[in-house]
């Protein structure tokens, strides 16, 4: 199985791991982390080390399916050749990097912010002033 590339955020920090499962039931550390790769749902479960070292296993932190072998790169060409724009694509990371904040509230940060009415306006502004620099003929 090829390599996943966990990626998380958790107490204001930004987290990445390596982690290659080889059993169907796997388990792996970095010595923060643990974390449990299940076949059965076929994702890597994230879990905290406490001060004592025992695994906080009531409760997952962060979970991730694994993609076998799909490439962002793969994914944004498929997408690429099925129309859509792909090359201006915003990541938790980008929240992350200047907010302290969990993964999920980093996704709602970026939903509002790119689905919000101004956005959306400024978006389409700019299409039309573009459209008209290569004069393309507006449908109405």
């Amino acid at each position: 199985m090829n390599t996943q590339h966990i990626e998380f955020g958790h107490k204001g920090k930004w987290i990445l791991f390596d982690f290659t499962p080889t059993e169907s039931d796997e388990w792996q550390s970095d010595g923060n982390y643990d974390y449990h790769y299940d076949a059965e749902s076929n994702q890597v479960c994230v879990y905290e080390i406490t001060e004592d070292g025992q695994t906080r296993t009531d409760e997952s932190i962060h979970s991730q399916p694994i993609n076998f072998g799909v490439s962002i790169e793969l994914a944004k060409a498929v997408l690429r050749q099925a129309g859509y724009f792909v090359d201006n694509l915003w990541h938790v990371r980008d929240v992350a990097s200047r907010y302290e904040c969990e993964e999920d509230d980093a996704q709602e940060v970026l939903d509002g912010a790119l689905t919000n009415e101004a956005t959306m306006e400024q978006i389409w502004y700019a299409i039309d002033v573009y459209a008209q620099e290569y004069e393309l003929k507006s449908i109405e």
